[in-house]
């Protein structure tokens, strides 16, 4: 347990969120940390990746998703329709939003040409939210930014570039899967709250490891034949928020941390489009 202003944050569900969720959830609980001390990560690293969960039937994304706002004291919340929100309702979100996560659901596709034009745009014109401002008016982003979708719809080669994409599977799902992601759904914020809190509690602890683990991985990615300078930042930002959870998550262990940092080389060179020989 880690005290936190008078509220102890809890970490007992940790291991069965990565039995439930697997390496793509731990990837998205890093990146959710992370998404609370992004400021700090683009002021010496001058950006912070946008994280995209797509997944199969049935694999769980959303229910991973509702717990993680739970761990901010948030229950029964997603996220974020982008695509059906007016521009001021746009900026009220990004601008109240502070440090936390950003959450921009899928919506249904505009009908005809003109519509798809305009969600492109809407999309491109968040590509600059990746060092964490936009140029063209006062909004500002300190957290992450997450895009909920069905399938994968960038198609931009800048805006893939800024891009770490997960996509959950049900390949690890056993006979105890559904009792897991019962356990984990029957949590209440109330239980599960207090992650705000714990990571601003630990900050330079967690910064520290993760500036130092960072450094590490880097080469990890160009070894294995990551070769866009972006691509190989991006996903090794991820792995080392992923092994910084360590910090508040005594029980992660150092194969845990191994793991996901291959399945992030993994999802390097599959936005390089290259074969998988890393693993």
């Amino acid at each position: 347990m880690f005290k936190a202003e008078e509220h102890e944050f809890s970490t007992f569900w940790f291991e069965t969120f990565i039995e439930t969720f697997h390496w793509q959830g731990l990837s998205f609980l890093g990146f959710w940390m992370g998404s609370l001390v992004a400021e700090e990560i683009r002021k010496k690293q001058h950006s912070f990746p946008f994280f995209e969960l797509t997944g199969e039937p049935g694999s769980g994304r959303y229910a991973m998703l509702e717990f993680c706002w739970k761990l901010m004291g948030q229950d029964e919340y997603l996220g974020f329709d982008l695509f059906n929100a007016s521009v001021s309702n746009q900026r009220r979100v990004f601008t109240q939003a502070s440090s936390m996560p950003i959450v921009l659901l899928d919506a249904e596709e505009e009908a005809g040409e003109k519509g798809k034009h305009a969600r492109r745009k809407r999309i491109d014109d968040l590509k600059l939210f990746y060092d964490g401002c936009h140029s063209n008016d006062d909004r500002m982003v300190k957290g992450g930014i997450v895009f909920v979708l069905d399938v994968s719809k960038f198609q931009s080669p800048a805006f893939l570039a800024r891009v770490v994409h997960c996509h959950t599977v049900t390949d690890h799902h056993n006979q105890g899967s559904q009792f897991f992601a019962n356990f984990l759904d029957r949590q209440t914020a109330a239980k599960v709250g207090g992650l705000q809190e714990v990571v601003a509690q630990n900050k330079t602890e967690i910064l520290e490891a993760y500036f130092t683990v960072y450094d590490e991985l880097v080469p990890m990615f160009r070894n294995a034949g990551v070769r866009n300078a972006r691509h190989v930042k991006n996903h090794a930002q991820v792995a080392a928020c992923g092994h910084a959870l360590s910090v508040i998550f005594p029980s992660m262990d150092q194969d845990e941390k191994t793991q996901l940092a291959f399945y992030l080389i993994e999802e390097a060179l599959k936005r390089e489009g290259m074969e998988v020989r890393y693993v």
